[in-house]
This record gives C-alpha cells, sequence and structure tokens, in this order.
C-alpha cells in the first residue's frame, strides 16, 4: 500500500493479489469518549452501569470508576442501563481523532433509596419503566 500524493487524509491504493481493479481505503483514527461514574457513598455502590453504544453493552462501569471508550467518527447514542431501568439516549456527534467527556448521574428515586420506603413503591415501579427518570447522561 502506498499513499496517494496531495492528500490530507489517510488514503491509500491497495492492489489486491489477482487481477482486479485497484481500490481505495480511507483508513479513520478512532474517537475517544470518556465517560465518568461519580463516586456515591451508599447508594448503588455494588451495581455496575452498563453503558450501550448504539445498541449493544460495551462497558460496565463501577461506582466513582471512569471508562475510555474508542470509538468510530460520526453519529452514536449512549445509554445507560442498570437492572431494567435505563436513562433517555443521549447522542452525540465525534469527529476523527476527537475525545469527549461525558457525565453520568444517578438520580435520587434510584436503586436502594426507594427501599427505605414502601410507600414510594408504586412510583418507582412506574419510574423505572420511562427512560431517564432514574439515570441521565450530560457533556462537559
Amino acid at each position: 500500500m502506498r499513499p496517494i500524493r496531495g492528500s490530507t487524509e489517510m488514503d491509500y491504493l491497495h492492489q489486491p493479489a489477482d487481477d482486479t481493479p485497484l481500490v481505495i481505503r480511507k483508513n479513520k483514527m478512532a474517537a475517544t469518549v470518556i465517560f465518568h461514574r461519580p463516586k456515591r457513598a451508599w447508594v448503588e455502590r455494588k451495581r455496575a452501569w452498563g453503558l450501550h453504544l448504539d445498541g449493544p453493552r460495551i462497558e460496565k462501569v463501577e461506582n466513582g470508576k471512569s471508562a475510555s471508550l474508542s470509538v468510530s467518527p460520526g453519529a452514536h447514542t449512549l445509554e445507560i442501563h442498570v437492572d431494567w431501568s435505563k436513562s433517555k439516549p443521549f447522542d452525540f456527534d465525534i469527529a476523527d481523532g476527537e475525545t469527549i467527556e461525558l457525565y453520568g448521574k444517578g438520580h435520587l428515586l434510584s436503586a436502594h433509596w426507594i427501599n427505605l420506603t414502601l410507600l414510594l413503591l408504586p412510583l418507582f415501579i412506574v419510574a423505572s419503566f420511562i427512560p431517564g427518570t432514574l439515570y441521565s447522561i450530560r457533556s462537559a
């Protein structure tokens, strides 16, 4: 493979082994998303948050930890999943070589606070199935 002259991007000419025509490939650099989970003293300290990028879970984040995710440039959607509950989808665009920082937050009604009283149980059940009620994501 050899670089194309005058190109600003990483373009390469690739000659396959057989006699098929030349193919131009564009190598995209990876972008980085750094996700921070705040440290909470009691609420959810033992439960890991699942980070779902464009659908499937790609990472688990423990209490007070951060995760560095290598993603392809372009538009993406990130969600926090904890058991059956999840955040609202957080949509973002990221460019080649760019690094963005995102911060997760567990809201007061999440997890073990509900166990303090049975009076809030019906509210928790309803709220846990509404995306974004218990967890959220924000940019720096």
